[in-house]
C-alpha cells in the first residue's frame, strides 16, 4: 500500500546582525521580513515583521525561530519557519576572542612602557576601568582582566569570559644628539655588530612604513579573500525534516 507524503513546510533563514555591544547587554531587535523577500517569496505569504530578543551568552551562528513566519508553497496547509541567525558585525576596538573573551589594543607611550602607568580605559558598556602597572611593559604584550568579557549565560549562573588588553607602545619619531646622550646610560646596552666579511653580507636600507598604510594594505588582502569565497551566503533556504 502506498502513503502519499506531503513535503514539509519550506524554512526560511536569514542573518540577524548583532555588534559586540548588544551580545554583551543583550538587545531586542525587530526585523521586516518585507524587506528580506523578493516577489516570489511574498507570493507564497512571506512577510510581516518579526521580534528577535539576543540574550546575553549568545554567539555567532545562534538561531531564533519563529514558527509559521516562512512561505507557504501550493498543496501545504501551512506556513514555514523563518529563522533569524545572529550575525556578530566587527567592532572598531573590541574583538571577540576564544568565543567567549574579548580583545581590545591600548596605546601607551615609551616612559610609560618603560616606567608603568595608570590609565581610564572604557569598557564596551561604558565603565571606566582604572588599570595599573608599575613595571615595563613590553610592546605586544597583552594584559587580563578576569571576568570583564563576554556574558556566558542570561542571568550570570556562568563566570563571563576575560577582557584581554593587547598594549602598543608609541615610540618617539626622532630623538637628538642630545636626548640619545641623556637616555643611553639610563638603558641596557645596545647590541653590537661583529666584524664582518663586507663579502659576505649585503647592506640594506629600511624604510619607514605607517601602521595605517600596513593596515590598508591587510584590509586589500582581506577584501581580494573575500571575493574569492564560494561559501553560502544569506538569505538561503532550506527544507525541515
Amino acid at each position: 500500500m502506498f502513503r502519499f507524503h506531503r513535503p514539509a513546510p519550506k524554512a526560511v533563514a536569514a542573518p540577524l546582525e548583532v555588534t559586540v555591544e548588544e551580545l554583551y547587554s543583550g538587545c531586542v531587535k525587530e526585523m521586516d521580513l518585507d524587506e528580506l523577500g523578493d516577489a516570489q517569496m511574498k507570493e507564497l505569504g512571506f512577510g510581516g515583521k518579526v521580534t528577535c530578543t539576543v540574550t546575553k551568552g549568545m554567539r555567532e551562528g545562534e538561531r531564533i525561530p519563529f514558527p509559521g513566519m516562512g512561505v507557504k508553497l501550493p498543496g501545504m496547509e501551512q506556513r514555514g519557519d523563518f529563522t533569524a541567525v545572529v550575525r556578530v558585525t566587527e567592532h572598531e576596538r573590541f574583538k571577540m576572542e576564544n568565543d567567549d573573551d574579548l580583545l581590545m589594543t591600548h596605546e601607551i607611550t615609551l616612559v610609560e612602557a618603560l616606567c608603568g602607568f595608570t590609565h581610564e580605559i572604557r569598557h564596551i558598556d561604558g565603565t571606566l576601568l582604572l588599570v595599573t602597572t608599575p613595571s615595563p611593559t613590553p610592546p605586544q604584550s597583552i594584559k587580563k582582566i578576569p571576568e570583564k568579557g563576554l556574558p556566558t549565560s542570561p542571568d550570570g549562573s556562568t563566570p563571563p569570559g576575560d577582557l584581554l588588553i593587547s598594549f602598543t607602545v608609541i615610540f618617539p619619531i626622532i630623538l637628538d644628539p642630545e636626548q640619545i646622550a641623556a637616555v643611553h646610560p639610563l638603558l641596557p646596552s645596545r647590541h653590537m655588530v661583529p666584524l664582518y666579511d663586507e663579502d659576505k653580507v649585503l647592506p640594506v636600507e629600511m624604510n619607514s612604513i605607517t601602521r595605517e598604510d600596513w593596515a590598508a594594505k591587510l584590509e586589500q588582502e582581506d577584501s581580494s579573500d573575500e571575493d574569492d569565497d564560494d561559501g553560502m551566503h544569506f538569505p538561503f533556504f532550506f527544507f525541515q525534516q
